[in-house]
């Protein structure tokens, strides 16, 4: 009986918070990172139908307000870091980082569009260009504050976890 006693104390005892959210458990991470995969690809399916179509004001407007969505998600996980589990905020980030991607894909052809001679013949509007230069401008910058905001939420919910790691430890 002192035996089992005495094994019983060095098994480390997992300790549960009732308070803590549902959200903890890797699972739901995996969906979340799942689900952002599925939303890159839909993103990226959409890209390719507009760049066939050839309507690049249409391109310019989603790229834009795509950036607009994956500052909004930075913003949340910021939210989520700060008032709920390190895990769940580190789960929006990984959807962030495939919306961050689609940024990053949608200002480089963007880009490549507005510097390659098949676009500079078809469009010989002098305003047509000046506003795609403006969008596309305006997507880069979209990107650059999402990678910042991206970044340091990043080093916050790694600081967190490890944070939480050293307790998980010492208790």
């Amino acid at each position: 009986m002192d035996d089992k006693v005495e094994d019983s104390d060095h098994v480390p005892i997992l300790v549960y918070d009732a308070h803590a959210p549902v959200l903890n458990y890797p699972e739901v991470m995996m969906v979340l990172s799942v689900i952002g995969l599925c939303l890159a690809l839909v993103l990226f399916a959409l890209d390719i139908v507009i760049l066939t179509q050839h309507t690049i004001e249409g391109y310019v407007g989603t790229v834009i307000w795509t950036g607009c969505i994956v500052i909004a998600v930075s913003i949340v996980s910021m939210v989520f870091l700060r008032y709920q589990t390190s895990q769940f905020a580190i789960a929006v980030m990984v959807l962030d980082t495939f919306a961050a991607c689609h940024t990053l894909h949608s200002a480089v052809f963007l880009i490549l569009f507005l510097t390659t001679d098949h676009y500079w013949s078809n469009f010989v509007d002098a305003n047509a260009v000046q506003k795609k230069m403006i969008g596309a401008t305006v997507c880069c910058m979209l990107y650059v504050v999402n990678c910042a905001i991206h970044f340091g939420f990043m080093c916050m919910a790694v600081c967190k976890s490890l944070e939480q790691s050293k307790k998980g430890t010492v208790s």
